[in-house]
């Protein structure tokens, strides 16, 4: 009987759910660090290479697909992500980390609309595009405050807020204001702006740094009003505020005003005077509301550090998922807001959707906002098994792990035991089964390429503890496992034996708590959990025969003791032949196994084959990274399968 067959058979369908990891085994940092990673393209959506992007000093470039990651990222609040390219506006982006998560930080750019060289010292006036500026002679200054005297680069860069490049804009349009009533010490709140239009204005030296402005200078943009509703449309003479943008703040602050003018054609212009290069923003403040909710993923755990966006038809604000996965925004009252929240997981962006009309100052509670994304990382095992044989039984306890980087498609994350029918069986292609996930070695069960949690993972029952140590499963990568099941030996009264002080003792009931120090190059913190794997009642044979020999096309029936009706059944896997195709089976747990003549006769005769009975208990946990790590408990029986 090939019992060290079968269970690796059984493994490969048992684990076939999880997927593929990169893993190092380097020493753990106790301090926790995180990973931004994003997707930078233009108003149309193309990819942008080389642009930088800048976290706590740490600078990275865009690839040739706009994807960027920013390595051991201190966690923390607010964490300002600046994105930097020669020919486009800026973008800055604000982001959570609260431990080993990878969080995403997406941007739109916008390209120049124009670019002009002067001599400072001379000032200039330039005007296209309906922007125009006049700089006065010696106006540049450097960072100290000193006249600047080379030559200098001015940009201007416009921003249509009722079009897709309001995504490039400086910011959304959430502002920070003094509270109604209050005065000037009180501390500012959060509100929503209805923009008539924005600029960005730069002036850069020959050696691509910021420079500023010593005197005021002059500017003039186009107005924007075709989704402006009727009560808030402007005429020529109005004065409205200005704003400036802050990265700082991550919000727009009130800077002074400007006057609503005309140009030479007659088209609506707002004119104002301004200190300081960077986005400028003619706008009213109007009455705001806000929006709530959690962001999941699609086994319902919270996406925590997410980026949502909520978009108004008027307004718009982006902010970032707490460490459980909550947010809220602020939105125009009586908007239609659509909530668009992201993650990036195996580089590239995952978006969810929902979408409400906000009609009252009441705070809108929008519940669970899911994105459909799999971002399991791992799957932890216990499987509690009695082997039976024509001449004895033995335990063939094992315990197994495995982790890795998250795929991102909702099919990672399917249970394809739930697709079988109470009572009854379907055969499965094992290598098929195993293609639908990258990287698992359809012999093994395995994956062939995992990350590390350590030089240790320690699995602890009521009785015992055991330190799973990494193997390498043959590709350089570790695979945490502990078998009992060593070479069985034959007793000359033909009873098999086997007695092994390491062995493992599984037992029903028994609750597995897990341990393991993390691995920082791995981005896996710590894993400290009182109760992680839970294994199901046993199934007890008794008396019945170790093995079963069966026709093909004939049916059978097997009665166990410890039948509890569990709700998820039982689960039965048979392989025969070449094994390379199971038969799978759900039945109910009454005390009866009963497999048709039908299925039978689908399978490939053998007098080699296996069968096993499983009560599994199937769930998910947190790991330290707040990724869900599959925990899979099994109980059961595996004998010798005689078909001909």
């Amino acid at each position: 009987m090939r019992t060290t067959s079968l269970l690796l058979a059984v493994a490969s369908l048992a684990t076939f759910i999880a997927c593929d990891t990169t893993g190092q085994d380097d020493a753990f940092d106790a301090d926790p660090k995180g990973r931004i990673s994003g997707t930078v393209v233009d108003v149309q959506q193309a990819p942008l290479a080389d642009v930088a992007v800048t976290a706590q000093g740490q600078t990275v470039y865009t690839d040739e697909d706009g994807l960027y990651t920013l390595e051991m990222v201190e966690p923390a609040q607010e964490i300002m992500v600046l994105f930097e390219h020669d020919d486009y506006s800026e973008k800055v982006r604000y982001t959570n980390i609260v431990s080993w998560e990878t969080v995403p930080a997406n941007a739109t750019l916008k390209k120049h609309d124009w670019v002009r060289k002067f001599n400072p010292v001379f000032g200039g006036s330039f005007s296209e595009d309906g922007m125009s500026i006049e700089i006065p002679a010696g106006a540049i200054v450097d960072e100290n405050g000193n006249e600047y005297t080379d030559e200098v680069e001015v940009s201007m860069t416009y921003f249509d807020p009722y079009s897709d490049e309001l995504a490039a804009a400086p910011g959304d349009l959430t502002a920070l204001v003094k509270a109604a009533g209050g005065n000037a010490k009180d501390v500012l709140e959060e509100a929503q702006l209805l923009s008539f239009g924005m600029v960005e204005v730069q002036f850069t030296s020959q050696d691509r740094k910021k420079l500023t402005l010593g005197e005021p200078v002059e500017v003039e943009i186009p107005i924007s009003q075709s989704g402006v509703p009727d009560f808030y449309q402007v005429e020529e003479g109005d004065e409205i505020v200005l704003w400036d943008w802050s990265n700082g703040s991550g919000a727009w602050l009130e800077e002074g005003s400007g006057r609503v003018t005309s140009d030479e054609s007659g088209n609506s212009t707002y004119s104002f005077s301004t200190m300081s290069p960077g986005g400028k923003n003619p706008d009213s403040p109007i009455e705001y509301t806000c929006v709530e909710g959690k962001v999941v993923d699609t086994l319902d755990f919270p996406v925590r550090g997410s980026e949502v966006q909520c978009r108004g038809q008027l307004t718009s604000s982006t902010v970032t998922a707490d460490e459980n996965g909550d947010f809220e925004c602020t939105v125009a009252v009586g908007d239609l807001v659509y909530i668009v929240p992201s993650t990036y997981v195996a580089n590239q962006t995952w978006y969810g959707f929902d979408s409400l009309t906000t009609s009252s100052q009441q705070c809108n509670d929008v519940g669970d906002v899911p994105i459909e994304v799999c971002r399991e990382s791992g799957v932890m095992m216990a499987d509690n098994v009695e082997a039976y044989s024509d001449t004895g039984s033995w335990e063939a306890d094992n315990l197994r792990a495995w982790f890795w980087e998250a795929k991102g498609y909702v099919e990672y994350c399917h249970d394809p035991f739930q697709d079988i029918p109470m009572d009854s069986c379907q055969m499965m292609n094992i290598e098929v089964a195993t293609s639908w996930f990258p990287d698992m070695d359809p012999e093994t069960g395995m994956m062939t390429d995992t990350r590390s949690v350590g030089p240790w993972l320690s699995l602890e029952t009521p009785r015992d503890t055991y330190e799973l140590s990494p193997e390498d499963n043959g590709n350089g990568v570790p695979v945490y496992h502990w078998d009992r099941h060593t070479e069985a030996t034959t007793g000359q009264d033909g009873t098999v034996s086997i007695d092994d002080p390491s062995d493992v003792d599984l037992q029903g009931g028994d609750v597995i708590t897990a341990t393991a120090p993390g691995n920082a190059s791995d981005y896996m913190g710590p894993i400290v959990h009182e109760d992680w794997i839970h294994l199901p009642s046993e199934i007890d044979l008794g008396a019945s025969s170790g093995s079963i020999s069966v026709r093909s096309g004939q049916s059978f029936t097997l009665t166990y003791d410890g039948a509890d009706n569990n709700p998820d059944g039982i689960l039965g896997f048979a392989l025969t032949g070449k094994q390379d195709t199971a038969m799978v089976c759900r039945f109910r747990d009454d005390g009866s196994l009963n497999v048709s003549g039908q299925h039978t006769s689908q399978m490939s005769p053998s007098d080699e084959g296996a069968i096993s009975f499983y009560k599994a208990d199937i769930g998910w946990k947190a790991g330290p990274d707040g990724l869900p790590i599959r925990m899979q408990g099994l109980s059961g029986v595996t004998m010798s399968l005689d078909l001909n």
